[in-house]
């Protein structure tokens, strides 16, 4: 009765493959029937198997020899070596030596074995079975597995039965961790078939450790292990993360005030661990706050406000920051710079320029500065044009580096005026002019000088001669 419910999972199993799909490996992908395991010799629980047992398992298709090996089909139990071969749909495991008496043994086929196809075994198929009278639990993996290396140091240790046991037997009497004849302290818990112990503090690097699983835990039929289960690994090889560069550099001086502070890493970071605790500038003893962000190997902090001029800043990243592996950084990490200092902006021209005389009536009065200006602080406050205590009404307008004054009705002849540019307007930055900026000129008159004898700069000219110089009488129109 047994054999035929066995049966019956394994059609339905074989019936949902067919319509889900095979995995494939690197193969490519061909729609057809994926390798099933639809039996075993000896069958899953058997019991009083012969110590001279050959081991088969049985699957739906003829199988690539070549993908069932020593590796792909394994016995486990105490340490089980033997010849496996391969022969049309059955794979075949033949022991070196006898198995041992009253004990219980796992087969597995893994998914590495392969049809014609190329399609691989969709899940690991394991089963057990025993050569006494009583089927116990067994270890089927470890998490880490046996022999491995490069473990992470903050590594939950865990290993999966082959049947649920008594919680009551999951503590830390029945698993320990060794490393040489220090045992590490940790809490032991079990869910769904599987042991884990998490340390109580993170593995030491480059050690090999020894976990044991006392033969006292006991499946839900209180049947214990046959034997101690043991296995070992080795934790990684620390290679501590290294701050490589920074922006700005150690000890660099004239950074812009509205800089964004970063520092990249020789290797990828745990961004949870970069954190305005772990990173953090300062200004003397003050805090600045600003925004931390994560891209690449580089962490950002972007101050929530300008930084100030002239002024030397601190940064700091510390040992909490840790990479992906969980390795910490070695040491704080300290860098400082200094901001650069303000120079206020400069008026470096005029239009008329300052005691200009004869300027036009329809003059747009302008000004040019030594950098970009912010627009938004030229106005009719900033930008003034008086005729002696009385007011110039026009538009203001900034375009450039050039701040324009258009008065709204021309200019009057013969008259002095004074145009001024207030310390309110201001560079990109916010800096003000140093002081107001003014300047004056005169307008022209109805006589004007046409022609000089001599001309203007004109050399050569006789001792004796006569200086005369010709006027014009203008038209003006009245205001």
């Amino acid at each position: 009765m047994k054999l035929k419910v066995k049966n019956l999972l394994a059609v339905v199993a074989f019936a949902a493959v067919l319509f889900t799909g095979c995995k494939k490996d690197t193969f490519t992908e061909i729609d057809s029937i994926c390798p099933l395991v639809l039996r075993t010799d000896p069958a899953n629980g058997a019991t009083g198997v012969p110590l001279d047992q050959i081991i088969t398992a049985t699957f739906n298709e003829n199988m690539d020899p070549a993908t069932i090996n020593e590796v792909s089909f394994t016995v486990m139990g105490s340490v089980v070596k033997g010849t496996v071969s391969c022969s049309d749909s059955t794979a075949v495991f033949i022991p070196d030596q006898p198995l041992m008496a009253n004990h219980t043994y796992t087969g597995k086929i893994s998914t590495a074995v392969k049809d014609f196809m190329g399609n691989a075994l969709q899940r690991d198929y394991i089963w057990t079975f025993s050569t006494g009278v009583v089927l116990a639990p067994m270890v089927i993996s470890t998490d880490p597995y046996n022999m491995e290396t490069g473990v992470r140091l903050d590594k939950v240790i865990s290993a999966t039965f082959t049947v649920p046991m008594n919680n009551l037997t999951m503590n830390d009497s029945n698993f320990i961790l060794m490393q040489g004849t220090n045992r590490i302290s940790g809490n032991v818990t079990y869910h769904d078939s599987t042991l884990y112990f998490v340390p109580n503090s993170a593995l030491l690097p480059n050690l090999v450790y020894n976990a044991t699983i006392k033969k006292n835990v006991k499946d839900l039929a209180e049947t214990t292990l046959d034997n101690d289960y043991n296995w070992s690994f080795t934790t990684l090889l620390v290679t501590p993360p290294v701050i490589v560069t920074t922006d700005p550099m150690n000890n660099e001086v004239g950074v812009v005030l509205n800089k964004m502070i970063s520092a990249t890493f020789n290797m990828p970071m745990d961004p949870q661990s970069l954190t305005g605790s772990t990173f953090t500038l300062k200004q003397g003893s003050t805090n600045i706050p600003g925004t931390i962000s994560y891209a690449g190997n580089t962490v950002y902090l972007n101050p929530n406000s300008n930084l100030l001029p002239g002024l030397v800043y601190s940064a700091t990243i510390t040992t909490n920051a840790r990479n992906l592996a969980g390795i910490f950084m070695s040491a704080n990490y300290t860098w400082t710079f200094t901001t650069g200092v303000l120079l206020a902006p400069t008026v470096l021209s005029t239009d008329p320029s300052n005691l200009q005389t004869a300027v036009v009536l329809d003059k747009t009065i302008t000004a040019t500065f030594s950098e970009d200006m912010n627009p938004l602080t030229f106005n009719n406050a900033t930008f003034t044009l008086m005729q002696g205590l009385t007011p110039i009404a026009g538009t203001v307008s900034y375009s450039g580096r050039t701040a324009s004054f258009n008065p709204t009705n021309t200019l009057m002849q013969g008259t002095t005026y004074t145009a001024t540019i207030t310390k309110g307007a201001k560079n990109l930055v916010g800096t003000s002019m140093a002081n107001n900026y003014v300047w004056s000129f005169t307008t022209l008159t109805n006589l004007m000088v046409v022609s000089t004898d001599p001309l203007n700069s004109e050399t050569g000219v006789a001792i004796n001669k006569e200086i005369s110089a010709s006027l014009i009488l203008i038209w003006i129109p009245p205001q």
